[in-house]
């Protein structure tokens, strides 16, 4: 697996920057993540396509996401590439010690994308 990171960026809702990607407004905390990475195969049946989120990353949501996993240690996220935008959830990865954030075929086939692509995507997250 080629690592992914290209650069990360934490912002607002209002594109300000932010510490830790945090937004305050209206009590509500959100925390939101723009970066570019690399999709990759999932080598066994399915072939299921993912985007492993640099450790860094993986290791800041964890932190804050901390209590609210649900079944597999999965964390609910909302997901955009390009014009595309989708709930799903990010997975543990044993091997990267990071998270696996999995890209559903139809945002990949919408947004012109596949396996070696470069994906500008954001994440967000409701606290």
């Amino acid at each position: 697996m080629v690592s992914p990171i290209v650069s990360i960026a934490s912002k607002t809702h209002h594109g300000k920057a932010s510490r830790d990607g945090l937004d305050l407004r209206e009590g509500h905390r959100m925390f939101r993540y723009d970066m570019q990475a690399e999709i990759w195969v999932y080598p066994g049946k399915g072939g299921w396509h993912f985007v492993t989120l640099p450790p860094e990353l993986g290791a800041r949501i964890k932190t804050a996401m901390v209590g609210m996993a649900r079944p597999w240690g999965s964390l609910g996220v909302e997901a955009v590439i390009g014009q595309t935008r989708w709930r799903t959830s990010l997975f543990p990865d044993q091997k990267s010690g990071s998270l696996l954030l999995p890209i559903k075929t139809a945002v990949r086939v919408r947004e012109g994308l596949g396996a070696g692509d470069t994906a500008n995507l954001t994440i967000e997250m409701q606290l």
